[in-house]
């Protein structure tokens, strides 16, 4: 079918449907990420009402065998109307390629009575470009809440959704935990086995969002290839894989190919990674017994493989145990019949067994197709839609709720599902837009209310809307602003006394008050100079018998305050999830400057300011440079916010006979700006 293009072109004649000019977003949109278009319309008539609107990503500013349908409009008001307004909710397809694309939008009008063929499609091309790049994100504490099932077909859902900060209490329910809506596949039986660890083989490596390999070897000969792909962790994590020698109560009497444990334990991947098993000998594809647990043996369950046959492959999001086992029929459909706790556990057994029959070539391609759609419209039933409705009210179930949406969403692309799911998606997408507005407004309320913990939810939303072309609010920096406001009191007292022949005595008292920190948009902390006076500094000198000395403040100090809501995870019998909020978790960065000391009737500095800062606190210096790492805040929530206070008293510290007497009190008042 030809297409016409309008980009240069002459005007299409005043009867035929024009799309008018139209932008395209300027910052780049995520693969599996929706997007807005603000589009007008022009025409008239009975048939017009008819047309459709449809959209395409292309290379060019035609339609081409590279183009990728992004969504549709319904032009039905051009009936009665000359010219229609209207916004289009896109969506771009998770397999994406990412580059640079036009956006084409071709009005397709419909067929006419006694006529053979529909009209051409009036197309039109965005003059400028949109981008598609992958999201950069960061990994929540404890890693993300649970996805969507893996259909072992393809990988899986590309990974979790956009960290939110951590979900917090719901402001309506007065703080008590929410519990999770979503309803088990029956009632939980699960089976627990007892790994055993071959520790001395295992392999660690510090990860980052480059992506890595690890490879490991059992005692039977059997080796463990784990590819972590580029951007599947936002930064820098420490993975170990261990092998192990054996499972107690493995269910299948085949025995153990082999397996691994996976740390961190819970770990959630962005992208899936893909654990390959190359045992000396081949199981049979018919013994095959692939299998996941949760912890340290919890919920065993099974597991799928890819679709290839040749391999013993399984695509992973989240860190466990994963291996493979060889046992009968009977025992594997008798593992179908043990439900595991976890809600997500539960609907990857249920996965495997369509997956596991595609595999073994027992069903085609199209019958996986039809009935992995029954099992992903179950999820969607039990699972995704009760957590979007939940959390449009509630927001502690925000992050869950997305989560939950966008990998089940992701993994209907991977599957080519896409279209069997049209109206579930397009509902979801409005329903993240209503999480994210409920959610970020009660948890700007909160924070100017003097729960700070939830500034980075607040920008972590902002951000989470911007990627996902949903509308959480324009003010959505400045209201972070206006929260991550704080003012820093640093007070450290050192007082030295020297005992015996040599009676070298000093106090030192070096402090700064109210100093602002403020918030830092790029890097989601507070930052802040920390201005420093010295207002004791007495130096007596045995050998002049006298007392005296100066103190110059040379530099001043700057600290950079970083704060985590601490999000605490609770699963119920049933499976589902109760998330509450714990105090928050709190760090500081204090380069505590430089003070020059001279002693009386002398000019040399003896640096007793840092000196005796880090042999008095060692364990604050992480690093051999003079950084304060702060964390063991007292978290007060009232005036002040947080504080710490570490007396110490130390003897024979520098030389014999000597007492020394340290004092650092830091306090955080929050001064949140008038909402």
């Amino acid at each position: 079918m030809a297409f016409l293009c309008l980009g240069a072109s002459p005007a299409t004649a005043a009867s035929k449907p024009q799309l008018k000019p139209f932008s395209v977003p300027s910052q780049a949109v995520a693969p599996g990420a929706g997007f807005k278009v603000s589009f007008v319309v022009t025409g008239r008539g009975r048939a017009l009402s008819r047309a459709k609107l449809v959209w395409h990503l292309s290379p060019s500013k035609r339609m081409t065998a590279g183009s990728i349908r992004v969504g549709g409009s319904s032009l039905s008001k051009l009936r009665r109307k000359r010219s229609l307004k209207g916004t289009a909710r896109l969506r771009v397809p998770s397999f994406a390629k990412l580059g640079s694309y036009h956006l084409l939008g071709c009005v397709q009008a419909p067929k006419a009575r006694g006529r053979r063929r529909a009209p051409k499609p009036v197309c039109r091309a965005s003059q400028k470009r949109m981008r598609l790049a992958e999201a950069t994100l960061t990994a929540p504490p404890g890693g993300a809440p649970p996805a969507a099932p893996g259909s072992g077909t393809g990988g899986g859902p590309e990974g979790p959704g956009p960290d939110l900060g951590g979900p917090g209490p719901d402001l309506g329910s007065g703080g008590e935990p929410a519990v999770d809506p979503a309803t088990p596949l029956g009632t939980p039986n699960p089976l627990n086995v007892t790994p055993v660890p071959d520790s001395g083989r295992a392999v660690t490596k510090t990860v980052g969002s480059a992506g890595a390999t690890l490879t490991a070897t059992d005692a039977r000969g059997t080796t463990f290839t784990l590819t972590i792909p580029a951007d599947a962790l936002p930064g820098d994590t420490d993975i170990a894989m261990t092998p192990l020698s054996s499972i107690g109560g493995l269910p299948f009497s085949g025995g153990l190919v082999g397996a691994v444990d996976l740390k961190p334990d819970g770990l959630r991947l962005y992208k899936p990674a893909t654990l390959s098993i190359q045992p000396t000998t081949m199981p049979a594809v018919g013994d095959q017994a692939p299998f996941l647990y949760r912890g340290s043996g919890q919920d065993f369950h099974s597991y799928p493989l890819v679709a290839d046959a040749t391999k013993l492959e399984m695509a992973l999001l989240h860190f466990t145990g994963a291996g493979v086992a060889t046992g009968s029929g009977g025992e594997r459909a008798a593992q179908q019949e043990r439900v595991p706790t976890d809600i997500e556990s539960q609907f990857e057994q249920r996965g495997a067994e369509i997956g596991d029959r595609l595999r073994r070539g027992q069903i085609t391609s199209e019958q996986f197709a039809d009935e992995f759609t029954v099992h992903m419209r179950d999820y969607w039933n039990r699972v995704v839609r009760p957590r979007l409705t939940a959390a449009e009210t509630n927001d502690t179930l925000a992050e869950l709720a997305i989560s939950t949406f966008l990998s089940w969403s992701r993994q209907l692309a991977l599957l080519g599902l896409d279209d069997r799911f049209a109206d579930e998606q397009a509902a979801g997408f409005v329903s993240m837009e209503k999480i994210l507005q409920n959610a970020y407004n009660k948890s700007f309320v909160r924070c100017v209310g003097g729960e700070v913990a939830f500034v980075r939810r607040l920008v972590a939303l902002a951000r989470a809307g911007q990627l996902l072309g949903l509308d959480v609010g324009a003010d959505a920096l400045e209201k972070s602003d206006k929260c991550l406001r704080f003012e820093l009191d640093y007070e450290y007292d050192l007082k030295y006394r020297k005992t015996g022949g040599n009676q070298e005595r000093f106090d030192l008292e070096v402090e700064a008050l109210r100093a602002p920190l403020r918030f830092d948009p790029a890097s989601l902390v507070a930052r802040g100079a920390v201005p420093l006076t010295a207002p004791v500094w007495k130096h007596f000198d045995n050998i002049s018998n006298g007392e005296g000395g100066t103190a110059t403040v040379t530099n001043n100090g700057n600290a950079t305050l970083g704060i985590d809501a601490n999000l605490k995870n609770e699963r119920l019998p049933d499976g589902r999830v109760v998330t509450s909020m714990e105090p928050p978790r709190i760090k500081m960065a204090l380069d505590p400057g430089y003070v020059s000391l001279t002693g009386f009737n002398n000019t040399f500095d003896k640096r007793y300011y840092l000196r005796y800062l880090r042999l008095m606190y060692p364990d604050l210096h992480p690093t051999p440079d003079p950084v304060l790492l702060l964390q063991n805040w007292t978290y007060k929530n009232a005036n002040p916010w947080a504080e710490i206070v570490d007396i110490r008293h130390r003897t024979n510290l520098t030389a014999l006979n000597d007492v020394v007497d340290g004092n650092l009190t830091l306090r955080l008042h929050h001064t949140p700006a008038p909402g």
